[in-house]
């Protein structure tokens, strides 16, 4: 997080550019909503096997009127990002399959565990 940031008016750069200094600190465990660096691969989809009719299906049922959503947008952004990541991720495993991920071991000869 950048928690402060400042023109660095003092220091000379013989340019007509000025450097910006700013403090970056990690977040703490409980601001984080996912993890910042995973040793598991990002799930995705197989957005050539798509199917767009029942894309459009599962849309329309999330966008239903009577559904759970009926009282409105949380003040919350965070409680929205995740409702709608939620609704998202059920609309693209109704309309698509997962990609398979296989991890080959060793598939990077130089990573280390130093370096992670």
């Amino acid at each position: 997080m950048v928690s402060d940031w400042r023109v660095a008016e003092e220091m000379v750069t013989l340019s007509d550019r000025r450097h910006i200094i700013f403090d970056v600190t990690p977040r703490s465990s409980n601001n984080l909503s996912r993890p910042v660096h995973s040793s598991l691969p990002a799930r995705r989809w197989a957005l050539k096997r798509l199917n767009r009719d029942m894309f459009i299906a599962a849309a329309n049922v999330v966008a239903w009127p009577e559904n759970d959503r009926c009282l409105g947008i949380s003040p919350d952004p965070e409680e929205e990002a995740a409702w709608f990541r939620d609704k998202m991720t059920s609309i693209c495993d109704t309309s698509m399959p997962r990609v398979s991920c296989v991890q080959r071991p060793g598939a990077v000869y130089w990573w280390s565990e130093d370096l992670a």
